[in-house]
């Protein structure tokens, strides 16, 4: 079931998954969900989604960038 352990937002509304790790040995960093789920909307339709592999220096700069990917994500999908 899709909704067992995420509630979807309310009409109108569109909710934002933001999925980030980080590696400080390797500097190796992810953002977005393995499935490229990130944006869905009341429906739990996904609306828009990305995955991303970079090299970071810090966890907050991994979730920051994420947070900027997802931002951009909504505003390209005219969200």
């Amino acid at each position: 079931m899709l909704f067992a352990n995420w509630p979807p937002p309310i009409l109108g509304v569109i909710k934002v998954n933001c999925d980030a790790s980080f590696d400080s040995i390797s500097g190796e960093a992810r953002v977005g969900a393995r499935d490229r789920a990130r944006i869905r909307d009341h429906l739990g339709a996904i609306t828009t989604g990305d995955s991303t592999r970079f090299k970071a220096l810090s966890t907050l700069v991994v979730e920051t960038f994420d947070v900027r990917i997802d931002v951009c994500l909504a505003i390209e999908a005219c969200l």
